[in-house]
């Protein structure tokens, strides 16, 4: 069983000969003195050069920008998730702390917010066992897997009828004549197209190339035991050459197979490894990494929460739309050569807008964009520019203000659009961390917040939010 290194976003990954101590509650001290917030990791050189080669071949430090790589250590950044290095796993967790202190709950309400995540909203956590905190994330991920599959054995797996060619000695089905003449000149055979009704159905064909790729990258023993008793089950399904991509487009629920909908989501996020939410491990596998970036988690669950509540209240007085790509900043392109036109084009899209969460009732319409970052109060005799608020993210409001504002009074003079909402979460381990909400007021209405969410239970997420809804 490896041993769970805990740390957060932005430590560094470094090397040297200090022996690591891990402690009960899984965090990792030394023997130099260390400041808690800027702590280090330190793993030996071998394993060092392993994760540095892990991380350029699948070009992590590239875009999205997981990694940062110096001479003498790494720097993981925007991402929760685990790193499996031989025997050990390093879990990374987020840079702003989502509970008070730094204690194991914190892995609990992480899994607890992935499930309000587009990716996995259906049904994937609904018995998803996270109480084991001797269990890396990714092993839990796979546990689940497994624990669906064997409940799709005990139900009975699906059979369809799936198309073949084939070179037979007898008639079954339509003759393929092009293909008859090709490969039976003198072969007393028949290249015949027919349905043939087996186990080879999509859904079991995608069950098992997922049972082989997890074969590959679990580390944990009984996990390993029951994938290859699992298999012995899919042996005679065919899957060679098969592409899980294109499986996926094809397949479709219903009544017959709406069984294996969990285990076919949670599949598809071990098989397609598509960015954000990947799986990536090396062919000596050696090294495996789970990734989440945290900026696209955090959006995702607030505006999901939020609409939840919005639902839940039966109000007609808000409309949400999440991600609106409906407007643009501008409506057309030309270009100019030696003051003549030689280009024009008004159907395509310049500069599309996609502000993270729009809200509109009878009377205005109200921009919202989530920032995972963490503003902080200025200590005495100290000045924080601009309590911290970027000048690009205020700009970006200003933008959506005006662009949905010129709109609105275009389509619907009785509506206005002038506020916009930045929602940062609370470091509930800093007492500097702001709480309070924070008010740029401009000409003409112009109105720009900063609002706050508390991200350590279910509840303290949905008080906040209903208190924004309040303020709006």
């Amino acid at each position: 069983m490896r041993k769970i290194i805990t740390a957060r976003e932005y430590n560094k990954i470094r090397t040297n000969s200090v022996r690591i101590f891990i402690l009960k509650d899984k965090n990792i001290q030394s023997r130099h003195k260390i400041k808690p917030k800027n702590l280090e990791i330190f793993i030996n050189k071998n394993k060092l050069k392993k994760l540095k080669d892990f991380i350029e071949t699948n070009k992590l430090d590239k875009d999205p920008k997981f990694f940062k790589i110096y001479k003498d250590y790494i720097i993981p950044q925007n991402f929760i998730g685990t790193i499996n290095i031989d025997d050990i796993s390093i879990e990374i967790f987020p840079k702003i702390p989502l509970i008070k202190k730094y204690k194991e709950e914190e892995r609990k309400r992480f899994l607890e917010i992935l499930e309000y995540v587009e990716t996995f909203n259906e049904t994937i956590f609904e018995n998803l066992e996270i109480g084991n905190q001797d269990m890396p994330i990714l092993e839990v991920f796979i546990s689940n897997f497994i624990n669906e599959v064997e409940e799709i054995l005990k139900k009975g797996l699906v059979y369809s009828y799936i198309n073949k060619s084939e070179n037979i000695y007898y008639f079954k089905g339509k003759l393929d004549l092009t293909n008859h003449i090709k490969y039976n000149f003198i072969e007393n055979q028949f290249f015949m197209n027919f349905d043939e009704f087996s186990v080879s159905s999509i859904e079991n064909c995608l069950i098992k190339l997922a049972l082989e790729k997890i074969r590959n990258i679990s580390s944990n023993i009984e996990n390993v035991a029951k994938i290859y008793q699992l298999l012995v089950y899919f042996e005679d399904i065919e899957t060679y050459g098969v592409n899980p991509d294109h499986l996926f487009r094809k397949l479709l629920f219903d009544r017959k197979n709406s069984f294996y909908k969990k285990s076919l989501d949670l599949a598809k996020f071990f098989l397609l490894d598509e960015s954000p939410y990947s799986v990536f491990y090396n062919n000596e596998k050696e090294i495996t990494g789970l990734f989440f970036p945290m900026e696209t988690i955090y959006e995702s669950y607030i505006a999901t929460k939020l609409r939840e509540i919005i639902n839940e209240k039966n109000s007609n007085e808000f409309s949400i739309k999440i991600q609106d790509e409906s407007h643009r900043v501008f409506n057309e392109c030309s270009m100019v050569y030696k003051e003549k036109m030689n280009y024009r084009e008004e159907n395509i899209t310049f500069f599309k807008l996609k502000p993270d969460i729009v809200l509109e009732n009878e009377k205005e319409i109200i921009i919202l964009d989530t920032k995972w970052k963490e503003l902080k109060n200025s200590k005495k005799n100290e000045v924080i520019y601009n309590f911290g608020i970027s000048e690009k993210d205020i700009y970006q409001m200003i933008t959506y203000i005006h662009v949905y504002n010129s709109k609105v009074k275009n389509n619907d003079s009785s509506k206005f659009c002038n506020k916009a909402y930045l929602i940062y979460p609370i470091n509930n381990n800093n007492s500097s961390s702001f709480i309070e909400n924070i008010v740029f007021s401009g000409k003409d209405g112009l109105e720009i917040r900063a609002y706050f969410i508390d991200l350590s239970s279910e509840e303290k997420t949905k008080e906040s939010l209903e208190n924004i809804l309040k303020l709006i």
